[in-house]
């Protein structure tokens, strides 16, 4: 085994462009010419995974994972508690899935935030790895399909380990409005899911490390749009976090208290056994300790 390397990597700075996560094996040739522009490959299985180890080393290769459907609570068969039930289907649906060479993995496709963060927490518990989640915008507020408040979205994953938060909208104007009220509290990476033209029409790049190709678009299309109309903008990140907190009656959106990491840099850990893992290429795509998630899970 090797050791443990550990390293700090400065979140997002104003001018630096956002690195593109290669999902298609047709991206290969554009990745050879352009190494430096990738952060990533979210591959859709193991097997994919291994082939793409081997062609794209020493990017780091991660898994998507999509989550189950959420159980009826009016259904008999529905165990009790129903968060606890999801979990265990949450872990029966992704160690089939699970690679030991996975560098991360790619949370999507949750019907509610609750169902995320449910999943988070099973991924958590059967394994190690750096967890990557996206959230989908339904309205020009902010908010998901269930009506959390994305602040306080992001406000609990970077609490259970989540390193790099992926947003979705149905319009440039709704994910610009989220970018720019999230940037400021995040505490995790930032990163979005659009289509080149979306950048070609001046998408402002609120603290954006990471951008994944919306579906069907051209990359070679988007890494163009990256080099030529990126709007990159830095906001400060503030000392203050959301989170969501009932005042009696409602869940509202409260100021935390709890310290967080410094602005200034994170440190991620990466374990050193191959040596093809040593360069931190990523913030977003290092590994960090075996032993976080058990920690910080002790009691689920």
């Amino acid at each position: 085994m090797g050791g443990t390397t550990i390293v700090d990597v400065p979140l997002s700075q104003s001018g630096r462009k956002p690195q593109l996560m290669l999902t298609s094996p047709d991206d290969v040739p554009l990745w050879r010419e352009h190494p430096d522009r990738f952060a990533g490959a979210v591959a859709p299985d193991g097997a994919a995974c291994d082939e793409w180890e081997r062609t794209l080393d020493p990017l780091p290769v991660g898994i998507a994972l999509d989550c189950p459907p959420v159980p009826d609570e009016e259904d008999e068969d529905t165990e009790r508690p129903v968060t606890l039930y999801y979990i265990g289907l949450c872990k029966d649906a992704f160690r089939g899935r699970l690679h030991e060479d996975a560098a991360f993995y790619y949370l999507r496709g949750s019907e509610t935030f609750a169902a995320l963060r449910a999943a988070v927490l099973a991924l958590g518990d059967i394994c190690g790895r750096t967890v990557i989640a996206e959230l989908t915008l339904e309205d020009d507020e902010g908010h998901l399909a269930d009506g959390t408040d994305v602040r306080a979205a992001i406000g609990v994953l970077q609490r259970i380990g989540v390193t790099t938060v992926i947003l979705r909208a149905r319009s440039m104007e709704e994910l610009s409005e989220a970018l720019e009220k999230t940037a400021p509290y995040a505490r995790l990476s930032l990163g979005v899911c659009v289509p080149s033209a979306w950048i070609d029409e001046n998408l402002p790049f609120y603290n954006t490390e990471i951008v994944v190709p919306a579906e069907g678009d051209n990359v070679s299309a988007l890494l163009r749009a990256l080099d030529e109309k990126a709007d990159c903008r830095s906001i400060v990140r503030d000392h203050d976090d959301f989170i969501l907190a009932p005042d009696g009656t409602t869940s509202s959106i409260r100021r935390s208290t709890f310290p967080t990491r410094s602005n200034a840099a994170r440190v991620w850990v990466r374990i050193c056994s191959r040596r093809r893992m040593t360069p931190a290429r990523s913030s977003s795509c290092s590994r960090p300790r075996m032993t976080l998630w058990r920690s910080r899970n002790a009691g689920i």
